[in-house]
């Protein structure tokens, strides 16, 4: 007995041992089902005997009769491959049998698309001649889910001598195994033909794919389902999941479920993609025949798991109709497609050959572009609690642009709901985004929640305060990036760089650690990198540093050991200085930090951290601070830093804030700007500031303060010395200080 037979063999004791539960469970049944059972009898006697052939067409119409039949599915394809083993016993068909048995055992999958003169392959395909059907079955099978849309029509044959092409059909569907769930699946929602969908549902239920369990819940729920069709959908679902159909709940909870699966990408449920692309199978009505009616779109693979997850909602939301779930993950996954093609429409890094590198960024502008306009008006149509349901969903897979984008929505519908609009799921969303990993997510949300809940209604206070602030002094802070392996030596220069004033970000000399480090760094002006090690790792490191926005026009100094290995730094571009370990000292950095950081203008994020500032400030601004819950004077240490450096429209946002809840630390430096070159408005602003600060904290004006108070009173400038004099008379002077100070500008007596 050759080996294949006799593996045949084992897998016989164990079908039959299947067929007499089978047979348990029939017994019980109808007379067309006792049919079905006395088919599969004669099938197993005529295998045993010998009988190869017999017994497949035995087989074959167990399979007409009852589709979802494993049994008889196993055994028609015993028998089929049974037959060809038979065949190498015959000397004259001895070596077509071997070369089709060589094939069987070869046959990986190359999942062409396009299948060679496939109107005479799906022809063999049917042929009554075994070594021509076999050769035709294996060349499908090697097309993967792409030969199914010329084997389903099989399934539609309905005469007596045609069911063992659909026996077949079904065989081969089985075998393509999760290639052929999803195509069947819209076969299966797409059609109106019963025997079709019937079929379809019993093979989707030898195949077991967990994909296919909404699309069966849904036709077994639809009240134009015929009762056997609704039963066949019953017994598919039950040997998928091993569930009844209760038990799974409805239809449009299993869309959920799928729905966020592929949202987060669980490849172990929904599978994994192969290649550059994957496809999106679907139903085309307007096909002119069945096999064009079973379409489907070529998606790049970065893009494949967010638009099925997309699909599944559209598919979901068409059974339910504002769904809330189903509406938060269509937004959520339409926001990370746009997400992930903004990145690849504009990503230097994507390992490909150029060529392919352009297309990819020519797909991805194309793509980004339209679901610039799809992503907006989903999230403008939504609820605002459904909206923040989807920030959290985001949030959940630490989605950054995303998560940013979808914010700042839920910002916009807030804004033009108006007052009292805040509810308790979109408060506590935001209040998630607060305590993300990147710092504009968390920067937005906290302003965001300040805007729409002044007075501090389902938010937990004092964090978003402290979020606040963070946002403010951090646009105010001079920022280095450190990127050292060298623990000691990276330490030493941490601690000279903020003794200097300058704040420090540390990072691992690794690509990817940087790229993180960067995700919560609000901006860099300077940036020190380690050069002694491998060439590949510090290329790495360069070109992470080149792509970002923050870091690619900072200074950079590499600190190379002459004693250690170094890639050559003249092949690099952008490097403004090599340094040695001995010059990371005050007398040699001070100045360089003078020139590079302290001497400029901020960063590449200037214009935006500039805006989040005045954002913050004037959300701020329209608190009461009679009437919040927020521990406003959390906030005085950053807005004293917010205001130099930044616009005048900044500063005098600033200016207001303190002059309604600043301390006596605001007091010198609002001076400061009441005496600078600022416009006039701005410093009787400063000055009116003053005033509201000194009466409010019950302090004395300083020397130098009260310096100031007289250069304005001798100015000029009528509404500057009016400003002036009501910070003089709030300024704890001796009454008798004050009204000579004032007599000798004129304006004592006014």
């Amino acid at each position: 007995m050759s080996r294949g037979a006799k593996r045949c063999g084992i897998m016989l004791a164990v079908v039959v041992a299947f067929a007499a539960g089978l047979a348990g469970t029939v017994k019980a049944q109808q007379a067309n089902e006792q049919k079905i059972l006395d088919a599969f009898k004669k099938g197993v006697t005529l295998y045993q005997t010998g009988e190869y052939a017999a017994a497949k067409e035995a087989f074959g119409q167990v399979l007409a009769m009852e589709p979802d039949s494993q049994a008889a599915l196993k055994m028609h394809d015993m028998a089929e491959l049974s037959e060809l083993f038979s065949m190498e016993s015959n000397a004259q068909l001895k070596g077509e049998a071997h070369r089709l048995l060589d094939l069987m055992t070869r046959a990986a999958r190359e999942r062409k698309r396009a299948i060679p003169d496939v109107a005479q392959v799906t022809k063999d395909f049917q042929s009554p001649e075994l070594t021509v059907h076999v050769s035709a079955r294996i060349k499908l099978i090697g097309h993967g889910p792409y030969a199914v849309p010329y084997v389903v029509p099989l399934l539609t044959l309905k005469a007596p001598d045609q069911q063992a092409i659909v026996a077949r059909a079904e065989s081969l569907l089985v075998a393509l195994q999760r290639d052929s769930a999803l195509p069947l699946a819209q076969v299966l929602l797409g059609t109106d033909d019963t025997l079709l969908k019937a079929r379809v549902a019993a093979v989707l239920g030898q195949i077991g794919d967990v994909r296919a369990v909404p699309a069966l819940l849904s036709v077994r729920e639809d009240p134009k389902s015929l009762p056997d069709l609704k039963d066949a959908a019953a017994r598919a679902l039950t040997a998928i999941t091993g569930k009844t159909p209760e038990e799974l709940g409805t239809a449009v909870q299993q869309y959920v479920t799928l729905g966020n699966a592929y949202f987060v990408e669980d490849k172990v449920k929904v599978g994994y993609t192969y290649g550059l692309t994957g496809d999106i199978w679907e139903w085309k009505p307007s096909g002119a025949n069945l096999t064009q009616k079973i379409a489907y779109e070529e998606v790049p693979n970065y893009l494949y798991y967010q638009r099925m997850a997309t699909e599944v909602a559209l598919e979901g939301l068409a059974l339910a109709p504002g769904n809330g779930d189903l509406e938060a993950l269509l937004a959520a996954g339409l926001v990370r497609e746009m997400a992930l093609c903004e990145y690849f429409k504009s990503s230097g890094d994507t390992g490909l050959s150029q060529d392919l590198a352009d297309k990819v960024r020519k797909d991805a502008a194309i793509r980004a572009t339209a679901l610039e306009v799809e992503a907006p008006i989903v999230l403008r149509m939504l609820q605002t609690p459904v909206a923040a349901q989807a920030l959290e969903m985001v949030l959940s897979v630490g989605d950054a642009p995303a998560s940013l984008f979808v914010v700042k929505a839920i910002e916009d519908k807030l804004t033009a709901e108006g007052p009292g609009a805040l509810d308790m799921e979109s408060a506590t969303a935001l209040v998630v985004a607060t305590d993300s990993g990147d710092k504009d997510v968390r920067y937005s949300a906290a302003i965001t929640l300040v805007e729409a809940s002044p007075t501090g209604e389902f938010v937990p206070a004092e964090p978003v305060m402290k979020v606040m602030s963070a946002a403010l002094k951090a646009a105010a802070a001079r920022n280095a990036l450190v990127i050292m392996d060298n623990f000691q030596m990276r330490n030493s220069l941490v601690t000279l760089l903020r003794s200097l004033g300058v704040e420090t970000t540390e990072s691992d000399v690794l690509g990817a650690q940087v790229s993180y480090v960067l995700s919560i760094q609000p901006s860099v002006d300077i940036i020190f990198l380690a050069g002694n090690g491998p060439d590949a790792k510090f290329a790495q490191v360069m070109m992470a540093l080149k792509k970002d926005t923050r870091t690619k026009s900072a200074p950079l100094y590499v600190v190379v050991d002459p004693a250690a290995p170094a890639p050559d730094m003249s092949k690099y571009e952008g490097i403004e200085g090599v340094l040695k370990p001995d010059d990371l000292r005050q007398e040699k950095l001070q100045p360089v930090l003078q020139e590079k950081v302290f001497a400029k203008k901020r960063s590449a994020f200037t214009e935006e951290e500039q805006a989040v500032v005045l954002r913050a400030a004037r959300a701020v601004g329209r608190v009461d601070p009679l009437n919040t819950t927020y521990p406003l004077d959390l906030l005085e240490p950053s807005l004293i830093a917010a205001l130099t450096g930044y616009s005048e429209e900044v500063t005098a946002a600033v200016v207001a804030n303190l002059a309604a809840f600043g301390g006596e630390a605001g007091v010198e430096p609002l001076s400061k700007i009441a005496a600078g070159n600022g416009s006039l408005n701005l410093k009787a602003a400063a000055l009116r500031a003053m005033a509201a600060v000194m009466k409010r904290a019950g302090v004395r004006a300083t020397e130098s303060v009260v310096g100031v108070l007289k250069a304005a009173l001798a100015s000029k400038d009528q509404p500057l010395r009016q400003a002036a004099a009501e910070a003089i008379s709030a300024a704890g002077l001796p009454p008798g200080d004050a009204l000579s100070l004032l007599r000798k500008e004129g304006l004592g007596e006014q």
